[in-house]
């Protein structure tokens, strides 16, 4: 697991805060929330509960772009 980090000289968009449900925690998306992927998915996790806030499946890039005739 690692921590999300936030781009050098960018402020997070007040908008991008994430909440977790299970112990109320919110903070933008550059505030120590906990990265972690496994089995094609990434995952946020909250830090202070360990919750699943977002998991979302990966893609490798190209991956899908047949055209379909």
């Amino acid at each position: 697991m690692r921590a999300l980090e936030s781009s050098p000289g960018r402020d997070a968009d007040p908008k991008s805060v994430l909440f977790c449900s299970a112990c109320g925690r919110s903070a933008p998306m550059n505030d120590g929330w906990a990265l972690e992927q496994h089995d094609g998915r990434t995952d946020v996790d909250c830090p202070r509960c360990g919750a699943v806030v977002v998991s979302q499946p990966r893609f490798e890039a190209g991956a899908g772009r047949e055209l379909v005739a």
